[in-house]
């Protein structure tokens, strides 16, 4: 009986490792980059997607050259660097600007001291001034709820809209980052050697038959589901690939992949859809060859 792919292979300590290392590279350079980015930087979902896609991007490369194959690990890593950089660049640009508030405030000091005003006076405004000068407080003024929004959608819309609308940019951003990675982790690889297996065009059958065949091959009948598959009539078809380990380890019957090529409603074009990777059994294997060699 077939069953879907899941990988079985342990993932090597340096895989991990390498994976780690390169999410928090990409975290850490583009965290410090952005800060310098100012309103530019921070444009409504722009900003939060663009740095997902470099992350996303950068440990998906990670993912194919060091063979990590488990999806979940993957995209998790690329969800917490996302949360970290955005929350980073914010950090990083608080602190910019707390720096030169406390070196306005000491500048002010020295005025007043000039002025004449007492050295406890002044002394005792500075450390209040100081001391007001936290995270916290930054966030309140930035959202409005001190005084007027410096976060546009805040000072426009209220509050309520500013922080919901900066949640949906976080949500947005971290599906945007895991989902490179984890299609990429989620790719075939052979259990003996970790490679990715290598893709062997078998056949196209008529469209349309990709759920009946999935369901099939996983309740154990194959056989009258491979029977059904007829040659296609239009551009659009079901195609069947064989993947197999480039190095020769056997895979049972081997993993069956799936891909649909459907016209888009929209432009027309002809699109590809990955349906499923089902691992097959030997029988299964024998029976998918007579299938291939009667559509041709």
């Amino acid at each position: 009986m077939a069953r879907r792919y899941r990988s079985s292979r342990r993932q090597s300590y340096r895989a991990l490792g390498l994976l780690l290392a390169a999410a928090l590279g990409s975290t850490l350079v583009l965290a410090y980059l952005w800060s310098f980015l100012g309103d530019l930087g921070e444009m409504a979902f722009l900003g939060p997607v663009a740095r997902a896609l470099v992350i996303g991007w950068v440990l998906a490369f990670t993912c194919r050259r060091y063979y990590l194959s488990n999806a979940r690990i993957a995209a998790t890593i690329a969800g917490l660097s996302t949360l970290v950089c955005i929350a980073g660049s914010y950090a990083i640009e608080f602190r910019h600007e707390r720096s030169q508030q406390i070196q306005a405030a000491q500048e002010l000091a020295e005025q007043r001291r000039a002025f004449g005003v007492a050295e406890s006076e002044v002394q005792a405004h500075y450390e209040e001034s100081v001391a007001g000068l936290t995270l916290g407080n930054h966030a309140r003024l930035a959202f409005g709820l001190r005084g007027p929004g410096r976060d546009r959608a805040s000072n426009l819309l209220g509050p309520a809209f500013g922080i919901s609308l900066l949640t949906l940019e976080l949500i947005v951003a971290v599906l945007v980052s895991m989902y490179l990675p984890a299609g990429q982790a989620s790719e075939p690889v052979c259990a003996s050697c970790g490679l990715w297996l290598r893709e062997e065009h078998l056949a196209s059958s008529r469209f349309g038959k990709s759920d009946e065949l999935i369901a099939a091959l996983l309740a154990g009948d194959g056989a009258d589901a491979l029977d059904a598959l007829e040659p296609p009539d239009t551009k659009e078809s079901l195609e069947l690939k064989l993947a197999s380990c480039p190095l020769g380890h056997p895979q049972a019957g081997g993993v069956l992949r799936l891909y649909e090529h459907y016209y888009a409603r929209s432009s027309r074009d002809l699109r590809t859809r990955h349906r499923a990777d089902l691992i097959l059994d030997f029988g299964e294997g024998a029976l998918l060859q007579a299938a291939v060699s009667r559509l041709g």
